[in-house]
């Protein structure tokens, strides 16, 4: 990957998946990966159909500016996306520069977003380190006993 960022997203809708009491049938994420691919494609991007990845999340490719990228959505108490410029090579930074503008574009989409709150943007050397967040991040674990 050329270039991979994190944003962590609640959105104002239910996304839950399907469960029958004991096994997921869905897993959570589905109804947030379609909202992304349609916020994508309003701006501008070639987006694949939305896969499933079991309990990764839901996963698409897509294109911005003909710079192949891709995404996946994955439920952790709100939505984590993974977006990524696709490739191994950049020699001229077009690439990166091309997936740094499309990420000022997506986040001003989503701020001026109703269906979504509390946006945070993480890079990978943050994720690495834990130094994101998420709603009970910090709350002891039960005891399993």
């Amino acid at each position: 990957m050329i270039a991979t960022k994190y944003v962590y997203l609640a959105p104002s809708f239910e996304d839950e998946g399907i469960d029958d009491g004991h096994n997921w049938i869905e897993y959570p994420g589905r109804i947030v990966a379609g909202v992304l691919s349609e916020i994508l494609q309003g701006l501008g991007c070639k987006v694949d159909p939305i896969y499933s990845e079991g309990e990764k999340g839901w996963e698409f490719n897509f294109a911005y500016q003909r710079v192949p990228m891709w995404s996946r959505v994955g439920a952790i108490e709100d939505f984590l996306i993974v977006l990524s410029a696709s490739g191994w090579l950049d020699l001229s930074g077009r690439k990166k520069k091309t997936f740094a503008q499309f990420l000022e574009r997506l986040d001003e989409t989503l701020q001026r977003d109703p269906r979504f709150s509390n946006i945070r943007w993480y890079t990978q050397q943050q994720m690495d380190a834990g130094e994101w967040d998420y709603p009970g991040k910090d709350e002891p674990e039960a005891d399993p006993t």
